[in-house]
């Protein structure tokens, strides 16, 4: 099967977001103020071009931090799991 990891529950997507809950059930974005990776380059977009107060684009950079912080994690999470399979 080429290497790969198949699973039912996917659905046949392969997006982060969708194989998570089900790979990583504890991980979960639903806390973070920033959810979609259309919102991240979205809010990186008008920080570059100085669309927020400044008060309000450290809350922001912020929140970025902590949903690249949370992807950097589900991909290692999601890599030890398939590589103790």
């Amino acid at each position: 099967m080429n290497g790969y990891y198949v699973e039912g529950k996917f659905r046949g997507k392969t997006g982060l977001k969708d194989v998570l809950p089900i790979l990583v059930p504890e991980l979960s974005y639903s806390e973070l103020e920033i959810q979609t990776g259309q919102e991240a380059p979205a809010n990186w977009r008008k920080i570059i071009h100085n669309e927020f107060h400044l008060s309000e684009k450290r809350v922001v950079v912020e929140n970025l931090l902590e949903y690249c912080k949370m992807d950097t994690l589900a991909m290692v999470r999601i890599y030890e799991l398939l590589n103790n399979l």
